[in-house]
């Protein structure tokens, strides 16, 4: 009777895990083809994908895995972990408002610079 307990448990674990996992792929895949969908639409590729990468690179790959380490481990607050684990997040915190800034500027540099195309030189020929 008890393996049967643990059976259905694991399985449970399993389901559970395989969906969280499920969930977090398909946000991810989404942010991508947003991603991949502006970028296509703007003539500034490289500019917006680093924007962009820049908004979602702190709280997708820093913030939310700190924090989530932080409550799993029920780290106490000010320890020597959780210090650090702050710090890291500040830093990599101060690494996107910095990219961000720098793909802004590119943006606007870009903007400056930018002439729409013309097509005053080609003929077309109308049929009545």
């Amino acid at each position: 009777m008890r393996i049967d307990a643990l059976k259905a448990r694991f399985s449970s674990m399993l389901f559970e895990f395989s969906s969280k996992e499920e969930i977090l792929a398909s946000e991810l895949n989404c942010i991508n083809n947003f991603t991949s969908v502006i970028a296509m639409l703007l003539r500034f590729f490289n500019d917006f994908l680093g924007l962009i990468g820049a908004a979602f690179f702190y709280p997708s790959t820093v913030y939310i895995p700190i924090e989530m380490v932080i409550g799993r481990a029920k780290t106490p607050k000010f320890s020597f972990t959780w210090v650090w684990l702050k710090i890291l997040s500040w830093v990599c915190l101060i690494v996107s408002i910095v990219a961000a800034a720098g793909s802004v500027e590119g943006l606007i540099t870009d903007l400056k610079t930018y002439r729409p195309k013309t097509y005053n030189s080609v003929k077309v020929n109308v049929i009545h």
